[in-house]
């Protein structure tokens, strides 16, 4: 069963795997409502090419950066909603590339003016050749985003050099803590 947070970011997805990619993307600017690229602009020039060679394909990224960026991410949605303590988040991605070797996962939360970033355990993989990578966290009971309702951002780090990024698939699951009434 699906929890409304997998729902809708699947519905995104969904929806970016049949919309027209633009040849090249912007800081900032949506690829679709809810999913867009980010990146230092201070003393960085930092150009994406889009593309999507095989049908069915989510994307494939050729970044040429020249500096050294603070950031550049990719960030996902997922609106207001209240995450639990001890829930398992997960990120699947089917993908390949160059440019790094491991891509770090973060939560983005914002409740009442404040801002913080909940650091995945584990990173995406990242390989020449196609695999399927896996990266987990639990929230702790002093995770950040599991303080309450808060508006959270999924935000995977892309390499800060020249890369490429084939991303054939991606899905996001959270795994809800148990409740006591749910043990019984």
């Amino acid at each position: 069963m699906s929890t409304p947070l997998e729902k809708l970011i699947a519905k995104k997805i969904g929806t970016l795997r049949k919309t027209d990619l633009p040849n090249t993307a912007q800081s900032g600017e949506p690829l679709i409502p809810g999913i867009y690229f980010s990146w230092d602009t201070k003393d960085c020039d930092i150009t994406f090419t889009l593309s999507r060679p095989r049908p069915n394909m989510l994307m494939r990224i050729d970044g040429s950066v020249k500096g050294t960026p603070r950031w550049l991410t990719l960030n996902l949605v997922l609106d207001e909603a209240e995450i639990s303590a001890d829930t398992v988040l997960g990120v699947v991605a089917s993908m390949s590339g160059t440019g790094a070797k491991t891509l770090p996962l973060f939560i983005r939360s914002v409740r009442d003016g404040e801002t913080e970033d909940t650091i995945f355990d584990e990173e995406l993989v990242l390989n020449k050749g196609k695999r399927v990578s896996v990266a987990l966290n639990r929230l702790s009971d002093s995770a950040f985003a599991a303080g309450g309702k808060a508006f959270h951002t999924l935000v995977i780090n892309l390499p800060t050099q020249d890369f490429e990024l084939a991303l054939e698939d991606l899905s996001v699951f959270f795994s809800p803590a148990k409740t006591d009434a749910a043990e019984d």
